[in-house]
C-alpha cells in the first residue's frame, strides 16, 4: 500500500509559500476520490466546484489574485 500522506505534506508546503508571496490558493480536498478525480463517482461535485472556482477567477475574484 502507497502512502499518500507525504504528497499531502508536500502540498501543504507549497500552499503555505503561495501564502507568503501574498496569494490565497484555493484546495478542495476529495477523501473518497482516487486517482481520476473527474471520473470519480463524485464527479458531478468535483466539476460543479472547479466551474465555480474558474468562474471566480475569470470575473476577477478568485483565490489566487494577491490581497
Amino acid at each position: 500500500m502507497v502512502r499518500v500522506w507525504p504528497i499531502i505534506g508536500n502540498l501543504d508546503r507549497l500552499i503555505e509559500r503561495y501564502r507568503a508571496a501574498g496569494l490565497r490558493p484555493a484546495l478542495a480536498r476529495y477523501p473518497q476520490g482516487r486517482h481520476e478525480i473527474l471520473n470519480e463517482t463524485n464527479r458531478t461535485e468535483v466539476v460543479q466546484n472547479l466551474l465555480n472556482w474558474l468562474n471566480q477567477v475569470i470575473d476577477g475574484k478568485g483565490p489566487l489574485r494577491p490581497d
